[in-house]
């Protein structure tokens, strides 16, 4: 994981961020990260798990991390939208309820994942393909 992409980060930032999928040759897994308890965290969405607060080397898994978007931490906002989360999004969906929608809506409030709004685009233009 190259620190170099994260050097921009203060204590004072939250970001959206995303690796690739260690289980698929496409897809991204989203994680929100900030300072959280005095260290860089992600809170994440597993398929296989509740959601959970990882380090970033964690979340990582050898992958090559990016930051998809970067904003000043609005703590009580911010706080708040995590407890929301945790508590009425916790069971994983791949299209209601992935790690990219709950991420996200930690991040920003809002609930989506673009990676599922692409693959139901692709999925309707390949039905109007194959039965033109």
């Amino acid at each position: 994981m190259s620190a170099e992409k994260f050097k921009d980060l203060t204590i004072n930032h939250c970001a959206l961020i995303y690796r690739p999928l260690l289980d698929s040759p496409i897809g991204r897994h989203y994680g929100f990260l900030a300072v959280i308890q005095g260290r860089w965290q992600v809170i994440h969405l597993s398929k296989f798990k509740k959601p959970e607060m990882i380090s970033l080397e964690v979340f990582a898994a050898r992958q090559e991390c990016d930051i998809e978007e970067m904003r000043i931490l609005e703590k009580a906002i911010t706080a708040e939208r995590i407890r929301k989360a945790l508590k009425e999004y916790s069971t994983y969906n791949l299209l209601t309820n992935n790690c990219e929608d709950f991420a996200r809506f930690i991040y920003n409030g809002k609930w989506r994942s673009e990676q599922t709004i692409s693959m139901i685009v692709l999925g309707f233009f390949a039905l109007l393909v194959a039965t033109a």
